[in-house]
């Protein structure tokens, strides 16, 4: 791969971070202000936006709790971060799924910050920000192997999609750049006339 193609990758991604649980504001936010706090989270990885309708069935589907008197708790926000995170990847059956092997399995606030904690590993090093954590997946369980191949797959789909809107705007540029080398001969050719 070119470098500076690399580089401008790394250095794209290096920033990224997400919210520990302990982060997440349990204050009570409104849809439209819980939309806005996870886009601007997620906005760095170039996924689909998460929307006000897109929450709202997240509620009648029964994956998220649904508000009280109109707002969101931190349970819920981290709900969502992962859902908007996995959504390209993992189907809202699987979701479902993957909630209740968590539910049986950690408590929320421990599975969030794991979570957390194997995406920005997972993510560095997959963008060459810095070379994969030790220490982190180490414990086996069902649970955490499920999350860990989960976020492998929406990394490895933020890779390759940023790999190639990177390339294709290079390409791009090569060919804008290109052409207008001709055009600038012809009117130097012109002007010598």
């Amino acid at each position: 791969m070119d470098n500076n193609l690399q580089s401008k990758m790394a250095a794209d991604i290096a920033p990224f971070r997400l919210p520990r649980y302990a982060q997440i504001p349990d204050i009570g936010l409104y849809l439209e202000q819980v939309v806005r706090y996870v886009n601007a989270y997620l906005a760095p990885l170039g996924e689909p936006e998460l929307s006000p309708s897109m929450v709202s069935n997240y509620v009648k589907q029964r994956l998220i709790p649904a508000p009280q008197k109109k707002v969101y708790t931190a349970e819920q926000l981290a709900r969502l971060m992962f859902i908007a995170a996995v959504k390209p990847v993992v189907p809202l059956e699987g979701l479902r799924l993957m909630f209740g092997i968590q539910e049986g399995s950690y408590a929320l606030c421990t599975a969030y910050d794991y979570f957390c904690d194997e995406f920005e590993n997972m993510l560095f090093a997959a963008f060459g920000v810095a070379p994969a954590a030790q220490g982190l997946g180490e414990t086996r369980s069902a649970a955490k192997d499920l999350l860990r191949n989960t976020v492998s797959a929406i990394v490895n789909k933020i890779y390759l999609d940023r790999y190639l809107s990177d390339y294709q705007d290079r390409l791009a540029q090569e060919r804008s750049s290109s052409e207008a080398v001709p055009q600038e001969t012809e009117r130097l050719c012109a002007e010598k006339k």
